[in-house]
């Protein structure tokens, strides 16, 4: 190091950040950047002994930060003095310089490899050193962690310079060192880089050699690898699955609790893979006793809960409360088919939220038993519910406490094997409900909540001939009575399990729960006035799930929830983010009171349109001063699906609203709204337009050129799931348009096919898109089919196939009336697609109840027939039997 600082500026730079620990660090360090040759002081200050480490540490921090900005276009003397002594400091005896000192070398590896192409051969002959071998391995973890992909992208043979200095490291004596480069090779593995996949089979050897290693971080490593090898390719396992299968048995019963949890990972990734099935049965009976081991509370989880402050009367911390996202409308079609990666409502899982932020055992074991109980159904039970029922009948709160949790993550999987149980079980259960021990009172919440479907639809027959009421009022009703009195309850981890399994049985019975609407209400107007802030959340959702079900049975009562809710809505302010859970309960209840919410419909309304313009007027100053504060678009979509819940109960009363009020109203809000760049706004903009229609749609009509010319600007391929709802949306609306709009749609048709007929014929389209776009195709042809005729033979088949597998409904009905139509203006395009028309039209369950539609097949299938003669039978010969005979059956043909 030639370079030589001057003392009086290195003791004022020294000055500055021990200045930068104690406060004021954004002042501070404007003055650092001001000190001519900036890095040079600070590499001088990371690699010198003499200064105190924790300036040395703040040094490294701050020539992390300097280099990353900075570091293509540096001098090179520059370069060349921070090199030597970041590598000077991988040596260091503090651990914490040797931490920034790795930090530093990735971060800078992540902007450009090219300026430091000899880091990466330096660190691997440094781990040849006993005194370099940690520092270096530092550095090389953070590397692979976090530039693995830039490697591998620089190609094959500096990835296999890596691992062949690193893989002999794996039978080095040091465990610490074995663990740090297996460690290194999982990260290769993880992006499966050629150059680890090119030799896996000798790094499966080694990697069954280490199952015996004596380190847990080594054995840690080694269950990371099998789960990714596993979702990579599982079929590698398969010679080796007994062995592996039996390592990770005693791995995840380890008392190195990391272990333990990476260990029973392994069964969820191992459930994933049908391949491997076969092999994970045998050891069923071994695997499943240790999953019941893994659920028990540890007794430093039982510490740590019970010191955590849950009474009911203590307020809140906002730190301690999740964000809140508002759940948004997206018009998708039920049908008969597999969810899409983006159907996933639900981020979290059932797991996730058990008393404690954190992943588990606890939480991992359980998940585990969730999905084996998936895999293998009721295949489990002979072997599982021994061990299970003498967990129930445990004198150890704990051990009961984990039974009642194994029958709830087996609920879902072991559906049928469990029934016979249950007019048993339930009974026993409910009786744990007021258990002294909260833990108990709220698990036993969660697993009731698990067999919510039986209590309210049970599939088998109901026992001894009893009716559906009955069996409500044995089963059921028992069960609501203690999730109704664990709401109320004095521990708010309690309360938020009986609010939250309260919800789950409401979205099972459904209008089934009428009868009980009088303890209900009573109980959430208690709640309302008793709940701290994180479960007033979970009562918003509770509340508009109800309403959602039960519809205006909710009428009688309105005056003993409504001045509660009224009085919440008073309390907020238009930019609090509790907001959202309450609009969407109150858009849940309008909805539901339909009329009857009319009173409070007017300051609602007012209050909501406020809220958008606002914000929209926030959105317009922030694009001409980005100084300002990035306005949050939520609260727009929010405010505009309240609307829309107010709509569709109103119906035609809420024209009044729509057409009244003070300039903008609502339809030129909803122009500005639907040409946002923001898909969630566009998309709740399509929800009300299409809502609008149904209420009031005269107050569109002059505005239809313009929404058409926004709905089409929404429709584009290609498609990505950032944009799918507001597309599902926008083709719904232009849809609900066409029925009401009948033949006055003609300026509008063409260009609409111009863009929805894309979304069928394209391969890989999303499945919700094509379906709507299948549907507004045939209301189009419903409302004009002179102008889908000449388009039909394009379309036509993959329109029927689509439509086969959507659920039968009214709006599916519309669009298979509006295509009859246009195939009577066009019999010929049919066809060459009249096999996969007929499948389609065979495959509606309840066709005679739409008396219209069935005459308009019946026609069509008359019109063939006698145009073809003879070819109509040999034509029908080849369909398959099942088809032939529904055509006899349904259609006497």
């Amino acid at each position: 190091m030639s370079w030589q600082p001057n003392q009086t500026e290195l003791q004022t730079l020294i000055q500055l950040l021990h200045s930068a620990t104690t406060g004021n660090s954004s002042t501070q360090q404007q003055l650092l950047k001001q000190i001519p040759e900036y890095n040079n002081y600070l590499s001088f200050i990371l690699s010198n002994k003499e200064v105190p480490e924790t300036i040395r540490f703040i040094a490294g921090i701050n020539l992390k930060n300097s280099l990353k900005s900075t570091w293509l276009r540096l001098d090179n003397s520059i370069l060349d003095y921070a090199k030597a002594a970041i590598v000077n400091a991988l040596s260091d005896p503090s651990k914490q310089i040797q931490n920034i000192a790795g930090s530093i070398i990735s971060t800078v590896l992540c902007v450009e490899i090219e300026r430091w192409p000899e880091i990466i051969p330096l660190l691997l002959e440094l781990l040849k050193n006993p005194q370099t071998i940690h520092g270096s391995f530092n550095a090389l973890e953070k590397i692979c962690e976090d530039a693995a992909d830039k490697i591998e992208n620089r190609g094959v043979a500096l990835v296999h310079l890596i691992l062949t200095g690193i893989m002999p490291q794996l039978e080095n004596p040091n465990g610490r060192v074995r663990s740090s480069a297996l460690k290194c090779v999982n990260q290769f593995l993880i992006i499966r880089s050629n150059a680890v996949w090119e030799n896996i089979q000798m790094f499966m050897d080694m990697l069954c050699k280490l199952t015996n290693d004596p380190d847990p971080e080594v054995k840690k490593h080694v269950c990371h690898a099998f789960n990714n090898i596993v979702e990579i390719e599982p079929n590698l396992l398969v010679p080796v699955i007994d062995g592996i299968i039996s390592f990770v048995l005693f791995a995840s019963q380890d008392e190195d609790q990391d272990l333990a949890i990476e260990a029973a990972d392994f069964w969820l990734v191992l459930s994933e893979q049908k391949v491997l099935h076969v092999h994970i049965q045998p050891f069923l009976p071994r695997i499943l006793p240790v999953l019941l081991k893994g659920m028990v509370y540890s007794e430093d989880e039982i510490e740590m809960l019970e010191l955590k402050q849950i009474d009911a009367r203590v307020a809140d911390r906002d730190e301690d409360i999740k964000p809140r996202f508002h759940k948004q409308k997206n018009h998708e079609l039920e049908g008969d088919h597999e969810p899409e990666e983006d159907d996933d409502d639900d981020d979290d899982s059932d797991f996730d939220d058990d008393f404690g932020e954190d992943w588990n055992l606890r939480k991992c074991s359980a998940a585990a038993l969730d999905v084996l109980s998936t895999v293998f159904n009721d295949d489990l039970l002979p072997d599982l519910l021994p061990g299970i029922n003498q967990m129930l009948q445990s004198q150890e709160w704990e051990t009961l406490e984990a039974g009642i949790l194994a029958l709830g993550a087996i609920a879902q999987g072991c559906e049928r094997g469990m029934e016979p149980h249950l007019p048993m079980l339930i009974p026993h259960l409910v009786s744990f409900i007021t258990h002294e021990k909260p833990l108990v009172r709220s698990i036993t919440c969660w697993t009731l909540g698990r067999y919510a479907a039986w209590m309210a639809n049970p599939n088998n027959p109901i026992e001894n001939n009893t009716s559906l009421q009955e069996h409500h009022h044995k089963y059921m009703l028992p069960v609501l009575q203690g999730f109704l009195q664990m709401c109320l309850d004095n521990n708010k981890e309690v309360q938020k399990a009986g609010c939250s399994a309260l919800a789950t049985l409401e979205e099972e019975a459904r209008e089934s729960l009428a009868p009980y609407l009088n303890p209900i209400i009573d109980t959430i107007v208690k709640c309302f006035q008793v709940y701290q802030k994180k479960n007033l959340l979970v009562l918003y959702d509770a509340f508009g799930i109800l309403a959602e079900f039960v519809g205006e049975e909710l009428v009688p009562y309105m005056d003993r929830f409504m001045p509660l809710l009224i009085a919440k809505w008073q309390h907020l302010a238009d930019d609090n983010y509790d907001i959202f859970p309450l609009f969407e309960c109150l858009s849940s209840i309008a909805n539901a009171l339909g009329p009857a919410f009319l009173p409070y419909a007017g300051p609602v309304w007012e209050r909501c349109l406020n809220m958008i313009k606002h914000n929209l007027m926030a959105i317009q100053n922030y694009k001409q001063n980005p100084q300002l504060e990035i306005p949050d678009k939520d609260f727009i979509i929010v405010s505009l699906d309240l609307i829309s819940g107010i709509v569709q109960g109103l119906g035609p009363e809420c024209e009044q609203f729509v057409v009244g009020g003070q300039e903008p109203t609502l339809i030129p809000i909803l122009k500005i709204t639907g040409k946002d760049e923001t898909p969630d706004v566009r998309s709740s903009t399509f929800a009300l337009i299409g809502d609008l229609c149904s209420a009031c749609f005269q107050t569109l009509v002059p505005h239809l050129p313009e929404i058409f010319e926004i709905i089409g600007q929404s429709l584009y391929l290609p498609v990505d799931g950032t944009v799918l709802s507001a597309m599902n949306n926008a083709a719904w609306s232009a849809g609900e348009i066409s029925i009401k709009y009948g033949n006055h749609m003609e300026p509008f048709v063409n260009p609409l096919l111009s863009k929805l007929i894309p979304f069928l014929l394209t391969a890989n389209t999303h499945r919700s898109l094509t379906e709507n776009a299948a549907i507004t195709v045939g209301r189009l042809g419903y409302s004009c089919p002179q102008l889908v005729a000449p388009h039909l033979e394009t379309f036509v088949g993959r329109w029927c196939m689509q439509l086969a597998l959507v659920h039968d409904n009214q709006e599916k009905a519309s669009a298979f009336m509006g295509i009859c139509q246009v195939i009577q203006q066009n019999p010929n395009a049919l066809l060459p697609h009249f096999q996969t028309y007929t499948d389609s039209v065979l495959k509606w369950s309840n066709i005679r109840s739409h008396p219209q539609l069935h005459a308009t097949f019946h026609q069509i299938f008359v019109m063939f027939k006698d145009a073809m003669g003879e070819q109509w039978a040999v034509m029908v010969s080849s369909f398959p039997e099942n088809m032939q005979r529904g055509m006899k059956e349904v259609y006497g043909l």
